[in-house]
């Protein structure tokens, strides 16, 4: 069953209401962020700034608003809802990184509050329903699984530093 276009517009738009939180909160958070990011084990990673911070946030946030306006083309409709739900399966991921750094800090992260009241019902809500209705198969949202960890681990890490180089 081919989904509504209403119901994948819902994807960028979560994923806009959990970044706008990032935004407003991570300028106050960043030099708790910074001081885990540099101590050991990924004492590697440099500091990160807050432009820099953002203009990764912007992109990120601009992606899957291309997805949606590709499923208008019908040519590649299927792959632009595949790609909606490779996006909302890393934003079901990213929840388990707000909550892993609001525990590592003890205190609130930036997009922790949307993360757990929008992200995870809404990934979940959105993921069974494209497993049931067979937009994609079990198959498919394995390797998704997989490929997330790929985009929200060393993809953003990726992202970010190179952020640093336009910021």
């Amino acid at each position: 069953m081919t989904p509504n276009p209403r119901v994948l517009w819902l994807v960028p738009l979560c994923m806009t209401a959990h970044n706008l939180e990032e935004a407003l909160f991570m300028r106050a958070a960043l030099p708790a962020v910074n001081a885990v990011l540099t101590a050991s084990p990924v004492g590697f990673l440099a500091p990160v700034n807050y432009p820099q911070f953002l203009i990764a946030l912007g992109v990120v946030t601009v992606i899957p608003y291309l997805f949606v306006a590709l499923g208008a083309l019908r040519c590649v409709s299927k792959l632009a809802v595949e790609l909606l739900v490779l996006v909302q399966t890393t934003m079901l991921l990213n929840v388990v990184f707000h909550v892993g750094a609001a525990l590592a800090l003890w205190d609130y992260t930036p997009g922790l509050l949307t993360a757990l009241c929008l992200n995870v019902p809404f990934s979940i809500w959105l993921l069974r329903r494209a497993m049931r209705d067979k937009w994609i198969t079990p198959d498919v949202q394995f390797y998704f699984g997989l490929l997330a960890l790929l985009l929200h681990g060393p993809g953003l890490v990726v992202l970010i530093y190179g952020a640093g180089t336009i910021g």
